[in-house]
């Protein structure tokens, strides 16, 4: 439901929004799918592409995008008050995969109430195979805001421990005895 949940470690996840979790200081989300979800599912607009270049040593295609306040879920608040905001930015696939790897944000037209600047994200994704499955996963994430005053925030986080969880169903139809129960 384009929410993200949070725990404590070794807490249970909840429904509940970042800020009961962190008295202040600079923080977001979003970085596991949400801007993502705005760009490929909610149809923001891309530009064309860029073409291929090469991304942390290896190839990858650009493409530069825009979201509008009215496509996008980005809500920017601080102290002064809260904003939908729209961003632009640019992300790089694997030519061969379409793998996401990398997506950065940008924000710059923030309605002076919020007393911001400028706000920019970069968000590092990886590709983690198990058996036959695939998942893209956020690697790390830096956030960086840049205060009307000129003071400068900056948030990084780098996601370990982080698993892939999955599960197989059978349907199996007929009799019981046409399907005996292996233990």
């Amino acid at each position: 439901g384009n929410k993200e949940l949070f725990a404590w470690p070794g807490g249970r996840f909840e429904e509940k929004r970042l800020t009961e979790f962190v008295a202040g200081g600079l923080i977001g989300d979003g970085t596991f799918g949400l801007f993502a979800a705005d760009v490929f599912v909610t149809g923001a607009a891309p530009l064309p592409s860029r073409g291929q270049e090469q991304l942390l040593g290896r190839p990858a295609i650009r493409v530069d995008y825009a979201v509008s306040s009215l496509l996008g879920h980005f809500t920017v608040g601080t102290a002064t008050g809260h904003a939908e905001v729209e961003y632009r930015g640019t992300y790089w696939v694997d030519p061969a995969s379409l793998d996401l790897l990398r997506m950065d944000i940008s924000v710059d037209d923030i309605p002076p109430s919020l007393q911001l600047g400028r706000i920019s994200i970069r968000i590092d994704n990886e590709t983690e195979t198990s058996g036959d499955s695939r998942a893209i996963r956020t690697q790390d994430s830096v956030m960086e805001v840049v205060t009307s005053s000129g003071d400068i925030h900056r948030d990084e986080i780098n996601f370990t421990h982080c698993r892939q969880f999955a599960a197989e169903t059978k349907l199996m139809t007929g009799n019981a005895e046409d399907n005996p129960v292996k233990v």
